[in-house]
């Protein structure tokens, strides 16, 4: 018998939280073992890792802090909205998919920055960095796509999952359950910027 079975058997319906929490405890780990890499890197001896992340735009970094938070709050309103007020959560879905989206473009055009400066693709950086161990430089930007390009796949997935509950909601048939399931990745997301941007934009 299945779980969704078993419920309408005993009166309850399985909520799904269990599951999704799981789901984020493993992704938890997974951006962990980035992030300590990243540390590991950081505190090794030679400074020269840390040089890469002056190369980081701060003001596009803090941009796209601000518009992920901003996200954040629009899911949470529609997950307050979900039940009495559908077509306000969708709305509210629906900006936290545009605000992705903007994350995205922002993060997009950060790389194509970085490429123009000669930093994407990787390359012999000696020339940018005559007294420095350009392997270093080279390192802090590996470690650099890692996290934020893991970030926006996961970004990627929440724009197709919290947009796919808005467009169908009313084949859903417990819209406002699921969404506020989905605001749960979404949050985890932002949780996981909030940590990168220090690491990566501040600490120089």
């Amino acid at each position: 018998m299945s779980a969704e079975a078993q419920g309408h058997a005993t009166g309850v319906e399985p909520s799904g939280e269990f599951g999704v929490f799981v789901f984020l405890v493993s992704e938890g780990l997974l951006f962990s073992a980035l992030i300590l890499g990243y540390l590991v890197a950081r505190l090794a001896p030679g400074a020269d890792f840390a040089a890469g992340s002056r190369e980081l735009s701060l003001p596009l970094g803090t941009l796209n802090t601000a518009v992920l938070l901003s996200s954040s709050f629009c899911i949470a309103l529609a997950t307050i909205w979900g039940s009495e007020r559908s077509r306000w959560a969708r709305l509210a879905a629906l900006a936290t998919v545009a605000l992705g989206i903007v994350f995205l473009c922002i993060k997009g055009y950060e790389y194509f920055e970085e490429a123009q400066k000669g930093l994407l693709p990787f390359r012999d950086m000696s020339d940018r960095y005559p007294k420095a161990e350009p392997q270093h430089l080279r390192l802090f930007f590996d470690v650099y796509l890692a996290l934020t390009g893991t970030h926006a796949l996961h970004v990627i997935s929440g724009i197709g999952l919290v947009g796919g509950i808005a467009l169908f909601w009313r084949r859903l048939a417990r819209p406002a359950h699921t969404l506020k399931l989905a605001a749960l990745y979404w949050h985890f997301i932002d949780v996981i910027w909030v940590f990168l941007f220090p690491l990566l934009y501040l600490a120089r």
